[in-house]
């Protein structure tokens, strides 16, 4: 799978919802993560191969991850100007006998910052490498282009020579033309200067795009919606002889974490496997939340204002270095805690991923009635444009997405100013 999640990696990786997009598939490509290097990015059942972080400059950043089971089978090959990486498969995976090597790649869009702190053409690199694996197996490119290549042909078309001319140089070389027997569809007509630059990279590799002629994307679906257009950016290509061992190519559904949707891409592999669930059948794990209950403030008010003493003298030994900000910290949320949790305390079952403990944003404090309201007319919409991508469907998804996220946001506020003053009215007390 590869899927532009469009920063903020490590929050989207505690929500339930979104391991479960991840959950099902092999080999995980996410780009756009916004990382750095203290993130936890942990996920049960998957081993972290890769984390890619830009060291000039904000923004990219790209990990990828693979299941338990591929150990064996998988090698990092090469990472290249913070925004791509090549990894090998092993030839023992496929009946042809030979090594796959996987491109995972997010290209900037036209005029970022990346081209002038990197200052590299990352096509002209793209190709050298290319040409370079070509010799040793075959090739799989996955990832966010930013390229639009419309319905252009992705070979060159009309590009044999006469039967005539063949006899007469047929004993001097083999000319092999540059054809392709599937042809290309997709819901997006635009060509940009990326996409020009990606269709010339596979007429000079012979490498074709998969999108748009597979059987689970027979029409080109779209990858990545905004209020202004659509447009398919998110791409599989491969060698043209592999073609045939890319079983299915599919454009998920969009949904919430993204306006990139997932692509997932199944090859046909020889070893023969077999997914285990493996079921929990102890005690159910269950954690603790808490959440605020305003029938208990005056409760809670009581029971802070008789640790007023331990405030105080907090409050009073708080000096300005980085140690004592952080213990003073840890001490006041120990004692709020303390203070709170006989009023506020919810026991529920819950899902662990890796390091991480899985809750929805519907879970937090400053999710109200309001707040789930938009969320249900947000997810409609998200329906909708599943099921039709036209114009109207789109232009609504997008405007009840930024009102959903802006009350999220105005409501998540509120309640960290609301938490501000009563930690101030704590402290004059």
């Amino acid at each position: 799978m590869t899927w532009n999640v469009q920063r903020r990696l490590a929050f989207k990786l505690c929500d339930s919802e979104f391991v479960n997009i991840i959950s099902g598939c092999d080999l995980l490509f996410l780009n756009e993560c916004w990382i750095d290097n203290t993130d936890d990015l942990n996920v049960n059942e998957f081993i972290l191969a890769a984390r890619i972080v830009r060291s000039k400059c904000k923004g990219g950043g790209c990990v990828l991850y693979y299941k338990n089971w591929l150990h064996k089978y998988i090698s990092i090959v090469k990472i290249c100007a913070d925004t791509y990486c090549w990894v090998k498969l092993d030839k023992s995976l496929f009946v042809n006998k030979l090594h796959v090597f996987i491109l995972c790649v997010y290209i900037p869009p036209e005029n970022n910052v990346f081209y002038v702190k990197y200052d590299c053409d990352i096509f002209d690199m793209i190709y050298n490498d290319i040409l370079i694996f070509q010799t040793q197996g075959e090739v799989l490119c996955i990832g966010d282009f930013n390229a639009r290549t419309g319905a252009e042909p992705d070979y060159i078309p009309l590009d044999r020579l006469d039967d005539q001319v063949l006899r007469n140089i047929g004993e001097l070389f083999d000319y092999v033309s540059d054809e392709c027997s599937t042809p290309r569809v997709s819901q997006d007509k635009t060509v940009n200067n990326l996409g020009r630059n990606l269709l010339r990279l596979c007429k000079a590799t012979g490498i074709r795009i998969v999108n748009g002629r597979s059987p689970g994307d027979n029409i080109g679906r779209f990858t990545f919606y905004h209020r202004n257009g659509s447009s398919c950016i998110d791409y599989a290509i491969c060698s043209n002889d592999i073609l045939h061992i890319v079983s299915d190519f599919t454009v998920c559904d969009f949904n919430m974490f993204s306006d990139h949707a997932p692509c997932l891409i199944e090859v046909v592999c020889s070893l023969k496997f077999f997914n285990k669930v493996v079921v929990n059948k102890g005690n159910p794990l269950y954690m603790t939340l808490t959440i605020w209950n305003e029938e208990c403030k005056v409760d809670i008010l009581n029971s802070l204002s008789g640790k007023s003493e331990q405030l105080q003298i907090l409050f009073q030994n708080i000096c300005p270095t980085k140690e004592s900000i952080d213990k003073s910290v840890t001490d006041l949320t120990h004692l709020i805690n303390d203070s709170t949790k006989q009023f506020c305390s919810h026991t529920v079952k819950c899902t662990t991923v890796g390091g991480h403990c899985l809750k929805s944003v519907r879970d937090k404090p400053w999710f109200d009635d309001k707040c789930r309201e938009l969320y249900r007319s947000y997810k409609e919409a998200l329906y909708l444009f599943n099921k039709h991508s036209s114009f109207e469907n789109r232009y609504n998804l997008a405007v009840k997405k930024k009102t959903y996220k802006q009350h999220i946001g105005k409501a998540k506020r509120m309640y960290l100013y609301q938490e501000g003053n009563l930690l101030h009215y704590l402290k004059k007390t």
